[in-house]
């Protein structure tokens, strides 16, 4: 299994996390922290208006997700998604990756819906609730909104974080 986990964001740029800190970057809640990833380039902020990286470990699994959201798009139609399921034997990608995002009446993320089609043909379901109150930070020229998650896949539960990132 490779040391690191690379996401393309497209343009050369990328979001990397070490392999083996993955699952303990599942419990880094605070937005003042390091964050427990690395661009690799610099994404176009004129063109990614936001950053959603979400990171989950359940079991023995973990779970890596990166959408870009252009800048002149509201909605996830125009959506960059790049996922990596990692467990003992290695790191597989999806095909397709669906997300569905619930907001409270404030605003802050309630509950995240997840549908992949890994490279291996298999299809499967995440669930994701907030855990604990949003917390927000500045890292670099980079403001983070960092929400800790309770992961449910495949009957085991899990904990996570959704980071929702732009530029300030």
């Amino acid at each position: 299994m490779a040391d690191r986990l690379r996401l393309e964001l497209g343009d050369g740029a990328a979001v990397e996390w070490e392999v083996g800190e993955l699952m303990r970057a599942a419990d880094a809640a605070d937005p003042q922290a390091p964050p427990a990833w690395e661009l690799a380039g610099e994404p176009d902020w004129a063109e990614i208006g936001t950053l959603r990286l979400i990171v989950g470990a359940i079991g023995e699994q973990a779970l890596a997700i990166a959408v870009s959201r252009p800048a002149d798009s509201s909605d996830h139609g125009g959506d960059g998604v790049a996922v990596a399921l990692i467990d003992a034997e290695g790191a597989e990608g999806a095909d397709e990756a669906l997300l569905s995002t619930e907001y409270d009446p404030d605003g802050a993320l309630r509950r995240l819906g997840i549908e992949l089609w890994l490279q291996s043909g298999a299809g499967m379901r995440v669930a994701a609730d907030r855990a604990g109150d949003p917390a927000t930070g500045v890292a670099g020229e980079l403001h983070r909104a960092v929400t800790p998650l309770a992961i449910r896949m495949d009957g085991e539960r899990g904990r996570g974080l959704h980071e929702l990132i732009r530029l300030n």
